[in-house]
């Protein structure tokens, strides 16, 4: 039997790399909308920001399955 070796942190990191940079990107925009402007704007923010990831997540979910 075949033991499937277990990637280490650092090539985790590396293999997702631009989903990292993507959600601290949109954390970071978030962050700045709170603090340039009021906590409403902040918030309407998050709520586009968590909708945008669910859509893409869902994008993503929905292409695995057609794959298989």
């Amino acid at each position: 039997m075949r033991q499937i070796k277990k990637p280490s942190l650092l090539q985790l990191l590396l293999m997702n790399l631009a989903t990292i940079l993507f959600v601290s990107g949109l954390v970071f925009i978030n962050v700045a909308m709170y603090y340039i402007f009021d906590t409403y704007i902040g918030l309407l923010t998050t709520g586009i920001t968590l909708l945008v990831v669910g859509l893409i997540i869902n994008h993503e979910q929905s292409i695995t399955t057609e794959r298989r």
